[in-house]
């Protein structure tokens, strides 16, 4: 991956013994998602997607367990999720 300003559009290109390396515009690392411009766009919205998914558990069950039950299961389910590399994408644009 090169890392480049979003203007930038030259084609670089990298041959390593004789073989061209295919250019990639995001890689998972870690399970953070980083892309070539460093906007943090796809990480954001895998955080999103998985938090969306394990939100419809936790409103289902919020009338049924007591608040010692809820906090371990949003400890358990959506804290770690929040929580996972959040020093590298949490530093972005407030307007994202």
């Amino acid at each position: 991956m090169l890392f480049k300003h979003k203007n930038d559009n030259i084609d670089h290109k990298i041959v390593i013994d004789g073989v061209r390396v295919e250019r990639v515009h995001i890689i998972k690392c870690l399970g953070v998602k980083v892309d070539e411009h460093l906007n943090w766009d796809e990480q954001i919205n895998a955080v999103c997607r998985n938090l969306s998914k394990h939100m419809s558990v936790f409103y289902r069950v919020k009338y049924i367990l007591n608040n010692d039950c809820l906090k371990s299961l949003f400890c358990t389910m959506i804290l770690r999720y929040l929580n996972y590399a959040c020093e590298i994408w949490g530093n972005t644009f407030e307007t994202k």
